[in-house]
């Protein structure tokens, strides 16, 4: 419903204007009081649907601390009456502070959520906060718990034991930290989607990820983003196997990646691969590590997205000779690094399939399994006419695959996507492209 899509967020802030003053946000940060406020029938549908009063976004300041006047008590009853519109729906919560809460105590909004805390849904936090009685406290609603900006200490080590009766609780976001610091009573067993932070030597806590988190299907690791400690004695790695993970979501930071992720883990079940990397002009692709670990893994990847990664298209290539599983495909080239831009002539022509004998190149296609391409580059020297006879070579109107001259099944491409950030898309060179389009082939151009 469209209401539902415009109350993302109602979102709280009790701060001071420039005069000094304390005040409250307007109801434009209140999505489903303006929507209610508008007539009488919308108010009517707005107070129908919980859901729209459940997601709450709250920044905590220093103006909440001992606040005591009429304005802080209508920004109460603000929040007030949106937990009794959401009646028993199960809660979104986002907090973030500007004070800590631990040492100055927690303002009146806070408190009022800490009430209603079994009916958390997901809980996102930027810092601990204290709770009352928090070993008679059972979270049962509880599926997400985001602690991803939390400094690591003792006081996220407190607030981490009352999760221990959380039975839904599944999802997890860590800070970096030594995961195995969790408490004896956090229910690690449950978690099914994880999201961590690995320090930059990549230690000892990664390869225990998968002892202390057995039942993943999700992995998240944002490897080298923690600060920097001492490197451990060198000494050899033996990769974790988890049966269970099938999608793998890796953010590189750190500058060198000899210990990458894929040294650690062997993933046999692993689908999804999502590979990106942050500003780090020095970064420099694992390529031995990640050919390893595909090889050992032995998974039939259907989905490879990589963002931002600086490599050749001859690394890539390798990267994708060994996926014949591999359904959808998207590259997103930023432009950081130019000399290491793997969207070339050459990559665009080896994805192109060859319906003849060619004595000078290989005949059986590079991913045959591949229906849905999409790549993301800057376009100054992209190769279009090239692209476009890729794109034909790969298309059949009305069959889901053909037989190559080698006996080779492709399957058709089903959509592409290609969009360039710097320059404009050649469009005299893509009326080919617009007329598979009509007939059935999803296309998009800009």
């Amino acid at each position: 419903m469209i209401f539902d899509y415009a109350c993302e967020w109602n979102e709280f802030r009790f701060e001071r204007d420039s005069s000094g003053r304390p005040g409250m946000a307007t109801i434009t940060n209140f999505p489903a009081l303006a929507i209610s406020s508008t007539c009488v029938r919308w108010r009517l549908i707005a107070e129908a649907l919980p859901s729209l009063w459940s997601r709450f976004r709250m920044h905590v300041l220093p103006s909440e601390l001992g606040a005591s006047s009429p304005l802080y008590d209508a920004y109460i009853a603000t929040i007030t009456l949106m937990l009794l519109r959401s009646q028993t729906r199960p809660l979104t919560i986002h907090l973030s502070f500007d004070i800590d809460p631990v040492r100055d105590g927690n303002p009146r909004s806070l408190d009022l959520f800490i009430e209603h805390m079994h009916r958390w849904a997901s809980l996102t936090s930027t810092h601990p906060f204290p709770i009352a009685n928090a070993h008679s406290r059972h979270l049962i609603a509880l599926e997400t718990l985001d602690l991803g900006a939390v400094r690591h200490g003792i006081h996220l080590i407190k607030l981490l034991e009352i999760f221990g009766n959380a039975p839904r609780l599944t999802g997890l976001s860590f800070p970096y930290a030594k995961p195995y610091d969790l408490p004896l009573s956090f229910p690690r067993h449950q978690i099914t989607r994880l999201d961590v932070v690995t320090p930059s030597t990549e230690s000892d806590a990664m390869s225990k990820l998968l002892d202390l988190f057995p039942n993943l299907t999700i992995l998240k690791v944002w490897s080298g983003r923690g600060p920097r400690v001492a490197a451990p004695f060198p000494h050899a790695i033996t990769p974790k196997t988890s049966t269970s993970i099938n999608s793998l979501v890796v953010t590189f930071s750190s500058p060198k990646q000899e210990n990458s992720v894929f040294s650690h883990f062997t993933l046999p079940s692993l689908r999804r691969l999502y590979l990106r990397t942050v500003g780090n002009p020095a970064w420099e692709w694992p390529g031995d590590a990640s050919a390893a670990f595909i090889s050992r893994s032995s998974s039939s990847i259907t989905v490879l997205q990589m963002d931002g990664i600086p490599l050749s298209d001859g690394a890539l290539i390798s990267v994708l000779r060994p996926l014949p599983s591999l359904v959808s495909l998207e590259i997103n080239h930023d432009g950081y690094e130019e000399e290491l831009n793997p969207i070339t002539p050459n990559l665009i022509d080896v994805l192109r399939v060859s319906h003849q004998t060619n004595p000078t190149r290989s005949n059986i296609p590079l991913i045959p399994r591949l229906r849905h391409l999409s790549i993301v580059c800057k376009g100054d020297d992209f190769d279009h006419e090239t692209f476009v006879a890729t794109i034909a070579s790969r298309w059949r109107p009305q069959t889901h695959s053909f037989i190559t001259s080698e006996g080779v099944e492709v399957d058709c491409l089903r959509s592409v996507v290609v969009k360039f950030w710097a320059s404009e898309a050649d469009q005299t060179a893509y009326g080919p492209l617009v007329e598979m389009d009509k007939m059935g082939l999803r296309v998009y151009v800009r």
